[in-house]
């Protein structure tokens, strides 16, 4: 059903997506879904299908459920030190609250003085943004693809 809705309500989307399982197992899968899972336009399942469907029954799950689509939702999910502080990374913090700090590596960070923040620290680039502004990293990732700096997505 889902896919039958997706050909018909995001046939672009659903294309791109036949494209990349048609890629499976394939020498080249790696750099079609790149290219192909790059260049899909961000849509909710909601928006997508659901809001389309006719024959759908809701029932209530007997767990927890958090859009894990955000930095917020990953503090919620893995908890807060006693500053209210989710932490990954190599990290002092001096005066830091209700932060999130998150490292791939063993790269010391050390926040002085913030509060509800999101400090995330790759090998080639480092976010710096307030959590109020969460919803702006997507302006990021645009401004990104402009430049055709896709290397840093």
């Amino acid at each position: 059903m889902i896919l039958t809705s997706l050909n018909h309500h995001q046939p672009e989307l659903a294309r791109r997506l036949q494209t990349i399982q048609n890629a499976w197992g394939k020498p080249e899968f790696a750099t079609i879904l790149d290219r192909e899972f790059s260049a899909i336009r961000g849509i909710s399942i909601d928006y997508a299908v659901m809001e389309h469907a006719r024959d759908v029954v809701v029932i209530e799950a007997p767990f927890t459920w958090d859009d894990v689509g955000s930095w917020q939702a990953i503090a919620r999910l893995e908890g807060a030190d006693a500053e209210g502080n989710t932490v990954r990374a190599k990290h002092l913090g001096i005066n830091t609250t209700g932060t999130i700090v998150r490292s791939d590596d063993e790269h010391l960070i050390v926040t002085l003085g913030l509060r509800d923040c999101i400090v995330v620290r790759t090998k080639d680039a480092t976010l710096i943004a307030r959590k109020q502004d969460e919803e702006s990293i997507r302006q990021v990732v645009k401004a990104l693809e402009e430049k055709e700096w896709r290397e840093y997505l």
